[in-house]
């Protein structure tokens, strides 16, 4: 039997580097600052030797014992960090140590001499305060990296005072106002500066930038969960169930920066109880193969129609019977028979509730209702249910959303014709008003399929709009509802 160790080549790390990190000149300083600043230290000081071309960091923190220096900082993976501290992956130190020619720490009175995996510990007769990190760093990046030091140096958003080579660097940046609240962390926008990135940190400690393409002011995203939980094991960006959540708003940001920036109020979400969701069951004569089988299966369709229909004007005949119901039922109005929604916030509750007793209300649910009914029916192959709704959210002028209910539609009734000299007049222009419903549910409709405003939504979009085109006088018979 032979037995041995994995060996690991001298200029593996060194290799390594290159490709863990998306750039390690940014990774090296924050490494170093975030230990330091996770030890409690008051100040760090850097300085470099451009002769022999070491970086020496020093701070005055807690140090390592023996026992922290052998069994976590020199085992691969492994990683003494105590609760709260931002790191624990303990992969960091393949960057700071173990990438280099020469390297060393002192802390305490003991003092590890490195080149690349390859070590030496001793113990000294002098202890020391903190830890002192040395490493030489051969590489063509060398005149650059004073400059990322003092830049990360000001990207670090703590009470710990750091210098490079004898001047303070610090973050005088303000986070600005809170615009966004993730499962994750909180976002802030600081409008007053330009920047393209939205700086990703924890507990003011940054991480990375993830890039915007806009330059609507300074986002930080402070993240209230760990390095391990949020970030991949080189800290270079998000989780991807995390980023998944941070691309979603950046692509509301591209669209509508307004929109995605202002915080909105708490939106209440209302139900009109009536006889139901309003049903969509296609035409399935397609399937039947013979005349018989087609007048049987149209008599049975016809029958189960007409049981429905009885069965609703039952209800319905006992609703309005029931006149304690009604009055109960704050939103309601007489004479429409499906399920109704609203969403609105609380300051809007006597705007709505003034809209909802008005006639123009009634007709304006019917025709939106009807329009999104048969665009359903001019696209679908199947069987689906959908409630109608209004949302009086200012930056919406339709939605749809998607619960355990169901799919439910909401029209924004005081952004119709915003943009047109008739909107104010839709009650007169029923006409313009259904066309431009049917592109509203149209829009929403295609994000059945697709939830992304891209090339293959649009594409939807128009096989969506095609179908409906044929079907012209059915629309112009739904503008006419009373």
């Amino acid at each position: 039997m032979i037995q041995g160790t994995v060996k690991v080549p001298a200029d593996y790390f060194r290799k390594m580097m290159d490709r863990d990190y998306s750039d390690w000149r940014s990774a090296l300083p924050r490494e170093f600052y975030q230990n330091s600043i996770d030890a409690r230290a008051k100040n760090i000081w850097v300085t470099f030797d451009d002769a022999s071309k070491k970086i020496i960091i020093k701070d005055d923190g807690s140090g390592m014992t023996l026992d922290i220096i052998q069994n976590k900082l020199l085992v691969l993976g492994g990683s003494f960090k105590e609760d709260g501290a931002v790191g624990a992956f303990g992969k960091a130190k393949e960057l700071l140590y173990f990438s280099w020619s020469f390297w060393s720490i002192q802390t305490k009175n003991f003092y590890v001499e490195g080149h690349g995996p390859n070590y030496t510990i001793r113990e000294t007769s002098k202890k020391i305060k903190g830890t002192i990190s040395t490493i030489v760093v051969e590489h063509d990046s060398w005149n650059t990296l004073q400059a990322v030091f003092c830049h990360i140096a000001r990207m670090m958003n703590t009470k710990t005072k750091i210098y490079v080579d004898g001047i303070q660097h610090r973050c005088n940046d303000h986070l600005g106002r809170l615009i966004k609240s993730f499962s994750f962390g909180d976002l802030y926008l600081n409008k007053s500066i330009e920047d393209s990135y939205m700086h990703v940190a924890i507990s003011g400690i940054w991480m990375h930038n993830n890039y915007l393409g806009t330059d609507c002011g300074k986002f930080v995203l402070n993240l209230s969960k760990s390095s391990v939980e949020c970030l991949t094991s080189n800290r270079d960006d998000l989780k991807w169930q995390y980023k998944n959540e941070i691309q979603t708003f950046i692509r509301q940001l591209m669209i509508n920066e307004f929109s995605a920036t202002k915080p909105k109020d708490c939106q209440i979400r209302a139900k009109i109880d009536g006889i139901g969701k309003v049903c969509i069951k296609p035409e399935f004569i397609s399937t039947i193969i013979n005349r018989d089988q087609t007048i049987a299966a149209m008599r049975s369709n016809f029958e189960d129609y007409m049981n429905k229909m009885g069965k609703d004007l039952q209800i319905l005949k006992e609703r309005l019977a029931n006149e304690k119901v009604l009055n109960e039922e704050r939103w309601s109005f007489i004479g429409y028979q499906p399920d109704f929604k609203l969403s609105y916030n609380k300051k809007q509750t006597g705007v709505v509730k003034r809209f909802m007793k008005k006639k123009k209300a009634l007709i304006l649910a019917k025709i939106w209702t009807e329009v999104i009914k048969q665009v359903l029916l001019d696209n679908s192959d199947g069987y689906m249910e959908f409630t109608a709704g209004f949302t009086f959210d200012s930056e919406t002028a339709a939605e749809i959303e998607e619960t355990n209910d169901g799919h439910s539609f909401y029209l924004n009734p005081n952004l119709i014709g915003k943009h047109s000299d008739w909107g104010k007049k839709w009650m007169s222009k029923r006409f313009l008003l259904v066309e431009e419903l049917k592109d509203k549910a149209i829009h929403e409709i295609a994000h059945l399929k697709w939830s992304d405003h891209n090339e293959k939504f649009v594409m939807e979009m128009h096989k969506i709009r095609a179908k409906t085109s044929p079907n012209y006088k059915i629309y112009s018979k739904i503008s006419k509802m009373k």
